[in-house]
């Protein structure tokens, strides 16, 4: 929330971490060598975090939150993600935990 507050940009959980304990680093040591801190994921990957961290509704549906983490970022939804609302639906095998064992070996035929 705060680098987004400060400087307009999304990070991912993961990256958010990394910046997160760079600056107790810093804080700490009081080292003020430059550094670079690259970014390991999508927002789009945890949208659900993401917009909850930056104070945003994130009780939408999967797809609705990515178009809202879209307008909050400016961040295009990637293709991988938006193709999703047009995807054939391959499985619709729901099942509760103690059947889990049963139903992966019917899908593989054991």
């Amino acid at each position: 929330h705060q680098v987004f507050e400060m400087d307009g940009y999304v990070l991912d959980p993961h990256t958010a971490v990394a910046s997160y304990v760079y600056d107790l680093y810093v804080e700490k040591t009081g080292d003020t060598t430059p550094a670079v801190i690259d970014f390991t994921a999508s927002p789009y990957k945890f949208e659900r975090a993401v917009m909850s961290a930056l104070g945003k509704p994130s009780d939408l549906p999967d797809l609705d939150l990515a178009d809202q983490l879209c307008r909050v970022s400016g961040i295009p939804v990637p293709a991988a993600i938006s193709g999703l609302r047009t995807a054939r639906t391959m499985h619709r095998t729901v099942c509760d935990r103690e059947d889990m064992e049963k139903e992966v070996r019917d899908f593989l035929g054991l």
